[in-house]
């Protein structure tokens, strides 16, 4: 009986070093989104660079085949914060959940107006320009504003109630709005995430739109093997543009550099269109990574 278990223990122990030695060798050397292999095999692929250093503007300038992104301007972000007295029961249009706290205490302080929780909202804006030129030309201009909405709730000291021991963050609200100017109409770029809704992205001019659907799946290169990422995972890795049904561009926010995927067959105008858009979508993960959720 003592050898059976002794057995038994042994065969745990190495079954767990195998596993944790097998996870180690699990090294991501690259990811990318799932592409349709029609689409991928008529598309023009862009890898692009992601700014080192985000102190000046240029540095998001690139070079993208016969495409450029020039004039690059971006702002200082600005950020208020109000405090719209002792913790309550929720914030606007969401229920606020504490992660180091357990619940029931927070409840607890919460429900009798305790000094020890405050409840903040953050709130901020940027904005940042940028021209797409093709051939020395310019066929888009780029103006976007991005704001955001954080729930802040700080835990404060006993005795001291004005000392913040520790606080704790939560994104609520993230919204992009650009406008498109091109050579012959002004085009309208929306995404907005709320906290556990789905993104509303859209592109769009009075009279015509762009689908465009966040991508939450993703190929991680392991071993040399494409193979689908964790399903656990469903933060959103990308972009799918289509008009009438037909993908016409995508764009792939991780691996070792950002991708982008145009359509061969669409016309330079379209293709200016298309790069621009996702380069505004880019530049906003860049700027606000948190927006993804």
């Amino acid at each position: 009986m003592a050898v059976q278990l002794f057995i038994g223990r042994f065969r745990f122990v190495f079954t767990l070093i195998s596993f944790v030695l097998l996870a180690a060798c699990q090294n991501v050397q690259d990811s990318k989104i799932r592409l349709d292999p029609d689409f991928e095999k008529n598309s023009d692929r862009y890898e692009l660079k992601r700014p080192v250093w985000q102190l000046t503007d240029k540095a998001y300038q690139q070079q993208l085949g016969p495409f450029s992104i020039t004039s690059t301007q971006v702002s200082w972000q600005n950020s208020t914060t109000s405090s719209p007295g002792l913790v309550k029961s929720e914030i606007p249009g969401q229920q606020q959940q504490s992660n180091g706290l357990l619940n029931f205490i927070l409840d607890d302080l919460t429900n009798n107006q305790s000094d020890f929780v405050k409840q903040l909202e953050e709130s901020g804006k940027r904005d940042f320009a940028f021209d797409l030129n093709f051939t020395g030309q310019v066929l888009v201009h780029s103006q976007c504003r991005i704001m955001y909405l954080n729930a802040v709730t700080e835990f404060r000291d006993a005795e001291h109630s004005e000392e913040v021991v520790s606080t704790e963050q939560q994104r609520e609200h993230s919204y992009l709005g650009c406008s498109l100017s091109t050579t012959s109409q002004n085009w309208q770029l929306v995404v907005e995430t709320k906290n556990n809704s789905p993104a509303r992205i859209q592109l769009r001019t009075d009279k015509q739109s762009l689908q465009i659907n966040a991508v939450t799946d993703r190929l991680e290169l392991i071993n040399n093997q494409w193979i689908p990422g964790p399903s656990w995972s469903r933060q959103i890795t990308g972009v799918m543009i289509s008009a009438d049904q037909l993908q016409q561009a995508a764009l792939a926010f991780d691996g070792k550099v950002p991708r982008l995927w145009i359509n061969q067959q669409a016309a330079d105008a379209e293709q200016a269109l298309m790069i621009a858009a996702s380069y505004s979508i880019l530049m906003y993960d860049w700027l606000d990574r948190d927006w993804r959720g």
